[in-house]
């Protein structure tokens, strides 16, 4: 039980041992069971009477009041639902048929980039199975994604005002209710726990029980409409519009069938899928929300405000023909393109000033724009559900039926319990804000000038001098100068340092970029930078979001919905409970009506609905919460962060964890055994070589240079970095390896004295499955070149 709950409960029973004690004893009796007070007497009724009731019958001035205000409420829903039918509303309409092929020439400030729909959008597949977009490169609204405008209407204003004054009179109503039947009540013992008082409202309890089972239908009724539709009930009180004047945009994105867990379903429970499905019919299965629009402040090419919001983190565009991601490059994402930043002459060119202004309009801040929800959001999604709902009926039946003490108790244990889950959630949300924040500074070059600022302001196509010494790659970049050396075991969980390098210099390369398949020129977000040359110049691809970094922000936000035997089958037992409940409520009916029971209608209503909270118990979701909160907890005092507190209990389910990268599980390190030298005679001149002596006849000069040169390898301080198999391999060959700033790097063997220049590496091909460099022997002259090549010998 969480603290606050048993704090609540403590207190309530204080309160009732304190009213108990109060009250002066009775020796004669060991248990009493009071009469309680005198009713008031009702407005009409003459004599003399301890109080009169205020309320003098159906028709007193206070009923009619509430009468008038619910029937001119009830028409004023009833116009608006009928003006509401009449407008517009373009919900059907999938957001991938709204976007016209070609550009958008209305939307081009001459100087700039034009804004253009691209292909996909983060955190949803795509066709092609690509789910994450670079802003560099375009992205695009996802298939299936639909979304409508909505602006301020002020006769729905009106009658959303309505709503909320009507929803808090309720409880108001509902206040003076319970008032009236526990004024002056007694309180002597455990057997007398306030069960009622005088009724100084209606004067008599059948009179205050009728009011109350009124009430109580209508609010069931009431709260139950609100509740099923309060997804979309602010914007239907809004009127359907344009996204060029619209103020919010309902947004649906759709969402992939769950991963289904259950091996062994039930017969129950394949039921409930049959009829889950045809429930559903051809609904699309997604989420639903409304986003307001936001007004940028313009900029030297576009002096006006774009219109923008955001979506899953990234920045959309609203234009008259739909929602737009801009493509920043005109979708040329080559090494030429990239390379067009550095001048022939050696210097670096970058953006211009105005150039970045306009592309910072349209992607917005490099950063991941995820915003802790707001105490609001918090409560509505914890207070927003079925159990909830179902929690308010019973306990305020309880609150009425003379169950006041027991019903107190429960409910701070509900309210307790789902305070401590909103704070442990609010932390952990607080948690992933600061994990998903990568602020810092970084050198940006623009116009030929570097400057050194906010690495929020970075955007794609600026050109960064890539910093060493523990350096924080502030976005997704393209190494197109130099040579670095990174640290990326907070991305992919690569425990050595990993050697990066620039492609040579070719303003006519015109190889299309993929980070994939250009791993060892891309400087990924969020990666340390160890080492880096003098000259090495990066130009950002990537930047908030749909950096590397950003994607697994996304995953972690929007994780993938996966369905447990334990989810299903909650709720067939929840649905059986309520069935069972349902049965024994008819027949406690019907077994008072056969035995001639006089008691009022009310009193057997009562009856029954205390049958049904019996069976399923208002504390049943208490029980099942308060154990993942808790284990949230301890998670989180270890450091591990859980958004979903619901998820522990599958980790409880996890059997076997099985890793798959050397030195996670295994002992790290190689151990280089030997070679097997082919030799020039033939097969039979072949020889194994092992353990690997660099001095063995076998072991030919020619191998020996192979081996301590064709590789990738670099040097971080005195250690080697690179793939493991090349160092241990460069290691058996005795040789060193040296690489000054602005040189190519040099391979010696600091014994025999030979030297070797890399004049020219061509890294591993998966294709080919082989690598070569192109060497020259140290020394006056140059030397001659030669090319060695390894790989796989198929």
């Amino acid at each position: 039980m969480p603290f606050a709950a048993a704090a609540a409960s403590a207190a309530a029973a204080a309160a009732a041992l304190a009213l108990s004690l109060a009250q002066p004893a009775r020796a004669s009796l060991a248990y009493e069971y009071p009469d309680g007070p005198t009713s008031c007497c009702s407005a009409h009724e003459d004599g003399y009477c301890g109080c009169r009731a205020s309320i003098d019958g159906p028709g007193d001035p206070v009923l009619v009041l509430v009468y008038v205000w619910v029937a001119l409420g009830l028409i004023m829903l009833a116009a608006h639902g009928i003006l509401r039918s009449k407008q517009s509303d373009v919900r059907g309409r999938a957001a991938d048929d709204c976007f016209p092929c070609g550009r958008f020439a209305r939307t081009e400030p001459t100087g700039a980039e034009p804004l253009e729909p691209a292909k996909h959008a983060p955190f949803v597949e795509a066709e092609d199975g690509n789910n994450a977009a670079a802003l560099g490169a375009g992205g695009g609204v996802p298939p299936g994604l639909k979304y409508q405008g909505y602006c301020r209407d002020a006769f729905g204003t009106w009658a959303y005002r309505y709503v909320r004054a009507t929803s808090i009179g309720i409880w108001l109503v509902f206040l003076c209710i319970l008032i009236d039947k526990y004024n002056d009540c007694e309180v002597r013992g455990p057997d007398a726990q306030c069960f009622y008082g005088n009724f100084p409202i209606t004067g008599s309890w059948y009179t205050n029980a009728q009011i109350y089972v009124g009430w109580w239908a209508f609010t069931v009724v009431w709260f139950g409409v609100l509740f099923f539709f309060s997804r979309d009930l602010r914007n239907w009180f809004r009127r359907p519009c344009d996204l060029s004047e619209a103020e919010v945009i309902w947004v649906f994105q759709p969402e992939r069938e769950p991963e289904n867990f259950t091996t062994t379903p039930t017969w129950l429970v394949r039921r409930a899928r049959v009829l889950k499905a045809k429930l559903r019919g051809n609904r699309p299965r997604g989420t639903a929300e409304t986003l307001p629009v936001m007004e940028t402040k313009g900029c030297a090419l576009h002096p006006e405000p774009l219109r923008c919001v955001t979506i899953n983190c990234l920045r959309y565009l609203l234009t008259d023909d739909g929602l737009v991601l801009p493509e920043l490059d005109g979708g040329g994402r080559t090494f030429g393109n990239f390379n067009a930043a550095l001048k022939k002459a050696g210097g670096v060119d970058g953006l211009t000033r105005d150039e970045a202004a306009w592309r910072r309009e349209q992607v917005g801040e490099n950063r991941i724009a995820y915003e802790i929800d707001s105490w609001k959001a918090l409560l509505f999604g914890e207070f927003v559900t079925v159990m909830f709902f179902y929690q308010c009926a019973t306990y305020t039946w309880w609150f009425w039926e003379s169950y006041l003490f027991t019903a107190l108790v429960e409910a701070s244990i509900v309210f307790g319990s789902m305070a401590f889950a909103i704070y442990v959630r609010h932390i952990n949300q607080r948690s992933i804000k600061a994990m998903a924040e990568l602020r810092g500074e970084a050198t940006v070059i623009r116009e030929g000038t570097p400057s050194r600022g906010d690495s929020a302001d970075i955007v794609p196509g600026d050109a960064l001098i890539v910093e060493g010494a523990g350096w924080t790659a502030p976005c997704d970049m393209v190494l197109v100068r130099g040579t670095a050396v990174t640290d990326e075991a907070g991305l992919t969980g690569e425990s050595m340092p990993v050697a990066k390098a620039a492609r040579p210099l070719d303003f006519q390369d015109m190889t299309v970029y993929d980070e994939g398949k250009h791993a060892k020129q891309t400087l990924f977000a969020g990666t340390t930078v160890l080492q880096a040359s003098e000259d090495a110049v990066a130009v950002c691809t990537r930047t908030g979001i749909t950096t590397s970094k950003g994607r697994i922000i996304g995953l972690i936000l929007k994780p993938p919905k996966m369905t447990f035997k334990y989810d299903e089958e909650f709720t067939v037992v929840f649905a059986v409970l309520l069935a069972y409940g349902a049965v024994l409520f008819t027949y406690s009916l019907s077994m008072q009506s056969a035995r001639g029971s006089n008691a009022n209608w009310t009193v057997q209503l009562s009856i029954g609905i205390f049958t049904i909270s019996q069976m399923v118990s208002p504390l049943l979701p208490v029980f099942l919460e308060v154990g993942p909160v808790m284990s949230a907890k301890r998670l989180r005092e270890r450091g591990i962060f859980c958004v979903n507190p619901k998820r522990v209990a599958i980790c409880g389910k996890v059997r076997i964890a099985a890793f798959d990268k050397t030195g996670t599980i295994t002992k790290e390190g190689l151990e280089f055994a030997g070679v097997w030298a082919v030799g020039d005679g033939g097969p039979e001149d072949d020889a194994l070589v092992m353990p690997f002596n660099p001095g063995s006849p076998s072991v030919t000069p020619a191998l020996l240079r192979g081996i301590a040169c064709c590789h990738s390898l670099t040097k971080y301080g005195d250690q080697l970095v690179g793939n493991e198999v090349e160092i241990r391999m460069f290691a058996g060959s005795g040789w060193d390896l040296e690489g000054l700033a602005g040189q190519p790097p040099r391979v010696f063997d600091p014994i025999g004295g030979d030297a070797l220049i890399v004049a020219r590496r061509f890294d591993f091909d998966h294709a080919r499955m082989a690598m070569s460099v192109v060497v020259r022997e140290a020394g006056g002259g140059g030397g001659h070149a030669m090319a060695f090549v390894k790989g796989a010998p198929e």
